[in-house]
C-alpha cells in the first residue's frame, strides 16, 4: 500500500469514526433529553413540516402565471435553496420522530389503547398503498424516504397521552402566519404567490391565489382547515379569532377553488345540522336521527352546491363553455376524466398492487404530457386504486370507516369539529388526495398528519375522562 493511498484510507477511517460517535452523541443526548423532546416535538413536528414548505415556496422564485407551460419554466429562477432548507427540516423532523420512538422503545412505553385501533387502521393503509405497492407494483418504488411519513404519525401514536389542543394551538398560529404573510406577499412578490391571466368562476377576477402552497387547490383547504382549528381551540381574544377568519376567508376566495368552496359549505352545514340536533333531533330521534340528518344534510348541500356553480359557470361564461365542450372538457370536473382514464388503465396492468407510489410522478406525468400539471390522479380512490390496486383500496376503505368512527366517537367532546374534518377530508377525496401519504413536505400530510394526532390524543382523553367518571361512580356507591 502506497503512503497515498494509506492517508486516503485515513482520512476516511476517521471521517467514518467521526460520523458514527457524533450518530451516537446525537443518539444518547437525544434519549437524555427526551423527555422534553416527547413533551414538545411531537406537537413541533407537523408545524416544522408546514415551515418548510412556506419558507422553500417564499426562496423558489416560481413564477406562478406560468403554470401548465412547464414545471421548469415555473421555477426556471430557483436558486436551489429551497430544496436545501427542505431537506434540513424533513432531516429534523425525521430525527425528533427518531429519538421518540427509539426513547419509547427502550422504556418500553405503554400506549392508551384508545389511539390504537386508529394507528393500526392507518398502518394497514400505509403497508398496502406504499410498501406492498412499491414493491410489487408495475414500477418498484420502495426507499427509506417510503417510510417517513410513518415515523412522524407514530411519534404522535406514542404521544397520544399530551393534550390535543397543544397540537391544535401550535399549527392554528403558524398556519395562520403562514396565510398572514402569503396574502402580503401580493403586493410585494405577486409572480410568487398569483397566477395571472387566469379567469375562473367568480366574475372580474382575472387571478388566482396560490399564496404560499404549491397551488391554489392546497391554499384553499389550508384556509378551512385554519377556520376548523380556530372552532376546536380559538384564541381568547375574539378579535384575533375574527382577524383569523378574516384572513382564511379571504385567502379561500381568492384561491378560486371549487373544491374548498364544496367543503366549506359541506363544513358550515355540519354545524348547521349541529345546531338543527340540538333544538329539535337529539330529544326526538336520538342518536341515530340526528346521524340520518346529517347524511342527508350533507347530500342536499352537495347538489345544491354542484348545480349552483354548473348553472354559474354556463351563463357567466356562454362561449368559453362552449369552446370546452367542442375541446371535449365541457365539464365542471376540468378535465380530471382524463386523468381518471390513464389511472383506471394503469390498474387494468397490475389490479391487486397497481402501479406503485410513482403513479403520477414526473416521469409518469410526462409521457402522457401533463408534466407540471398532474402529480397525482386528483380523486383519492382513483389515486389508491392505480397506485396501489385493489390492495390499497381496501385499506383505504377501512382506514376511512375507523376514521369516521372516531370523527362521531369524538363528536360530543368536540362540539362536532371532529365530523367536521372529517367532512372535509371527503369533500376532498372527490377532485384530490387529501390521504396521499408519500411525501411529509406537503400541505396534504401536514392536514393529515395534525388530524390523525388530534383524534387520538382527544380519544385518550375522552377515555380517560370516561374512566374517571366510572371510579367517582363506584366510590359514590
Amino acid at each position: 500500500m502506497s503512503a497515498a493511498e494509506f492517508a486516503q484510507l485515513l482520512i476516511v477511517g476517521s471521517i467514518a469514526l467521526g460520523g458514527a460517535s457524533l450518530l451516537i452523541l446525537a443518539l444518547a443526548g437525544g434519549v437524555h433529553f427526551e423527555p422534553y423532546i416527547r413533551k414538545t416535538g411531537s406537537v413541533l413536528l407537523p408545524a416544522l413540516l408546514l415551515f418548510g414548505l412556506a419558507t422553500s415556496t417564499m426562496l423558489s422564485g416560481r413564477n406562478t402565471s406560468l403554470y401548465g407551460l412547464s414545471a421548469n419554466i415555473v421555477e426556471a429562477s430557483s436558486s436551489g435553496v429551497e430544496v436545501w432548507v427542505l431537506r434540513l427540516v424533513t432531516a429534523t423532523a425525521i430525527g425528533i420522530a427518531i429519538v421518540i420512538v427509539g426513547a419509547a422503545y427502550l422504556r418500553k412505553t405503554k400506549t392508551n389503547s384508545s389511539a390504537k385501533l386508529l394507528f393500526i387502521a392507518f398502518l394497514i393503509y400505509f403497508l398496502a398503498s406504499y410498501v406492498a405497492g412499491g414493491l410489487f407494483g408495475t414500477e418498484f418504488s420502495l426507499s427509506h424516504k417510503t417510510f417517513y411519513p410513518l415515523l412522524v404519525i407514530y411519534a404522535l401514536y406514542i404521544t397520544a397521552d399530551q393534550e390535543a389542543r397543544q397540537l391544535v394551538r401550535l399549527s392554528r398560529n403558524l398556519l395562520l402566519l403562514v396565510l398572514i404573510v402569503g396574502l402580503c406577499l401580493i403586493t410585494v412578490a405577486p409572480d410568487l404567490v398569483l397566477q395571472r391571466g387566469y379567469q375562473g368562476f367568480i366574475p372580474g377576477l382575472s387571478f388566482r391565489y396560490w399564496g404560499l402552497a404549491s397551488h391554489a387547490n392546497n391554499i384553499g383547504p389550508l384556509s378551512i382547515f385554519l377556520v376548523l382549528l380556530l372552532c376546536w381551540a380559538p384564541y381568547k381574544s375574539r378579535l384575533l379569532t375574527l382577524l383569523a377568519i378574516s384572513v382564511a376567508g379571504i385567502s379561500l376566495g381568492l384561491a378560486q377553488s371549487k373544491t374548498s368552496l364544496v367543503a366549506a359549505v359541506l363544513v358550515v352545514t355540519v354545524f348547521i345540522l349541529r345546531w338543527w340536533h340540538l333544538a329539535v333531533f337529539k330529544d326526538r330521534f336520538g342518536r341515530a336521527g340526528s346521524v340520518a340528518a346529517l347524511c342527508a344534510g350533507i347530500v342536499v348541500a352537495i347538489s345544491a352546491f354542484a348545480l349552483a356553480i354548473y348553472f354559474a359557470n354556463h351563463y357567466l361564461h356562454p362561449v368559453d363553455s362552449l369552446v370546452y365542450k367542442l375541446q371535449g372538457r365541457g365539464t365542471i370536473l376540468t378535465g380530471r376524466e382524463q386523468i381518471w382514464a390513464i389511472t383506471v388503465a394503469e390498474w387494468e396492468r397490475n389490479p391487486i398492487f397497481g402501479y406503485g407510489p410513482n403513479l403520477w410522478g414526473n416521469e409518469f406525468s410526462a409521457r402522457f404530457g401533463y408534466f407540471g400539471i398532474a402529480t397525482n390522479a386528483h380523486n383519492q380512490l382513483f389515486d389508491t386504486l392505480g397506485s396501489a390496486g385493489v390492495l390499497g383500496v381496501v385499506s383505504l376503505l377501512v382506514y376511512a370507516t375507523v376514521f369516521v368512527r372516531y370523527a362521531f366517537l369524538l363528536a360530543e367532546s368536540t362540539k362536532w369539529v371532529s365530523i367536521a374534518l372529517v367532512v372535509f377530508l371527503a369533500a376532498r377525496c372527490v377532485t384530490e388526495v387529501p390521504l396521499k401519504t408519500i411525501n411529509i413536505t406537503t400541505s396534504d400530510f401536514f392536514m393529515h398528519a395534525v388530524i390523525i394526532g388530534i383524534f387520538m390524543r382527544a380519544a385518550v382523553r375522552l377515555f380517560k375522562e370516561k374512566s374517571q367518571d366510572i371510579q367517582r361512580s363506584n366510590a359514590g356507591a
